[in-house]
């Protein structure tokens, strides 16, 4: 199937895209906001996948974020030397194989431990990567499992210190 395989980026309006065929993972207001911001600091990267009729293989998740963000244009894939049941098979595969691999915990808390202590600048954020602010922490946490009546330690500085106040809204917090 690779065989003279020539694969283009061709960027086009997201109204000229349409969903597939049936939608096969459930929407999910998490993902959409952290593609929304992906997009918005990092560009749109990544090309919708689609058939020659446009309709939509791989990334409506990005198709929804790009129009959401009122973009023009997307980059876009189509897939055009397969036919529908291998599409369709595709688009299951494409969609499930990510989910059978696991994270390197030791790799990912190195990632972390490094990127928190560069300057990212004040428009980029470790949360940028999808974990919530808590999973980053709690994977960043060192625990010393035989010493349990010991303090934690982080393998980074503290976000928060004494005598700090934080606005959340109508409502303030005090670390103290």
């Amino acid at each position: 199937p690779n065989d003279g395989l020539a694969l283009e980026i061709v960027y086009r309006a997201p109204s000229e895209l349409s969903s597939g065929r049936r939608r096969l993972r459930k929407p999910n207001k998490r993902q959409d906001t952290a593609i929304r911001a992906a997009i918005t600091k990092f560009g749109n990267l990544n090309p919708i996948l689609i058939d020659t009729d446009g309709r939509i293989i791989c990334g409506e998740a990005r198709w929804r974020a790009a129009m959401d963000l009122g973009l023009d244009k997307v980059p876009t894939t189509t897939i055009a030397h397969l036919n529908e049941a291998q599409l369709r098979l595709y688009r299951i595969a494409e969609t499930r194989i990510v989910e059978l691999s696991e994270w390197d915990e030791e790799a990912l808390k190195l990632e972390f431990t490094e990127l928190a202590n560069l300057d990212l600048g004040l428009d980029f954020s470790l949360e940028l990567t999808g974990f919530s602010t808590s999973e980053i922490d709690n994977l960043l946490v060192e625990t010393d499992h035989a010493e349990s009546d010991r303090p934690l330690r982080f393998a980074h500085a503290p976000v928060c210190r004494r005598g700090d106040t934080w606005r959340l809204g109508d409502h303030r917090l005090h670390c103290s």
